[in-house]
């Protein structure tokens, strides 16, 4: 057991591929889709350099599906 959970997994992989990979999980337990809208192009400017061709992969959780109180609207 590594405890890197999905994001360390996929880092290890490509780099066994022989990528140059630099991860940074942003992720805030229970944030949903709408929470992370706002913030991520300021994160992003912060760490992606212009002279790189670089990539960037969102990946979300269940918090957008699931019922959120007493009216069960979603996330």
């Amino acid at each position: 057991m590594t405890g890197w959970g999905g994001v360390g997994r996929v880092v290890a992989k490509a780099r066994q591929g022989g990528r140059d990979v630099t991860a940074y999980n942003l992720g805030i337990r229970r944030d949903t889709s709408a929470d992370v809208a706002a913030p991520w192009g300021g994160e992003a400017r912060l760490r992606l350099p212009h002279e790189y061709d670089c990539r960037l992969v969102f990946s979300f959780g269940v918090n957008d599906c699931m019922a959120n109180g007493e009216d069960g609207s979603r996330g």
